[in-house]
């Protein structure tokens, strides 16, 4: 058991949840991933069942997004491919829900 998990046990909640936050990122650079806080504008696109907020402003031509487990509810899909000069691919293993409508 590390230290930093040691030390851990003993913090108040904020202080332990910013050194969880330290110890993720410090994972995720060594192995080549970058995590950052998001502070732009966000856009709700899909129904209230099916729906995400997205990152309107990172979402750039010719990016490919990639969803699965779609269900009976590809209105976010739908939208994103409306609004976006993007390339939408849906993956569900259930073949019922699926073919109801293709973007």
């Amino acid at each position: 058991m590390s230290i930093a998990n040691q030390l851990g046990k003993y913090l108040p909640d904020p202080l332990r949840t910013r050194l969880k936050r330290l110890r993720d990122n410090a994972r995720f650079r060594s192995i080549g991933l970058i995590t950052s806080h998001y502070d732009g504008p966000l856009e709700f696109l899909g129904t209230a069942y099916g729906g995400y907020m997205v990152p309107r402003r990172e979402i750039r031509e010719g990016l490919t997004c990639y969803s699965f487990g779609a269900g009976e509810d590809i209105s976010f899909e739908s939208e994103l491919a409306a609004a976006f000069p993007v390339q939408v691919h849906i993956f569900d293993q259930i073949g019922r829900a699926s073919c109801r409508e293709r973007v």
